[in-house]
């Protein structure tokens, strides 16, 4: 009986032990290929505690990730020649009105 509570303790203890809060390890099992990258990030901003603004960016950015990716980029400009093609035909190309 004393063996089974023991390792029930170290079980508890091992598993309740996250180095990440909740939400931020949620997103990180949804991540699949990418945790290793996004957990390099968490790591080199928390080495230093002069970058701990960052890491809470960074945390801010990765917490509110899901739902925010694109397989396809769709932009009625696909690419830089096609960009390029519209300038140098457009006919207003001369007249800058940002000011």
């Amino acid at each position: 009986m004393r063996t089974f509570c023991s390792l029930f303790i170290i079980i508890f203890l091992v598993s309740s032990c996250t180095s990440y809060p909740e939400a931020i390890e949620e997103v990180l099992q949804q991540a699949g290929k990418n945790r290793k990258e996004l957990e390099e990030v968490l790591k080199y901003y928390g080495k230093n505690p002069a970058d701990s603004l960052k890491l809470r960016a960074a945390e801010f950015l990765i917490v509110n990730m899901p739902g925010k990716y694109s397989k396809y980029y769709d932009a009625p400009w696909n690419d830089v020649a096609t960009v390029h093609l519209r300038w140098t035909s457009s006919s207003d190309k001369g007249t800058c009105n940002l000011l």
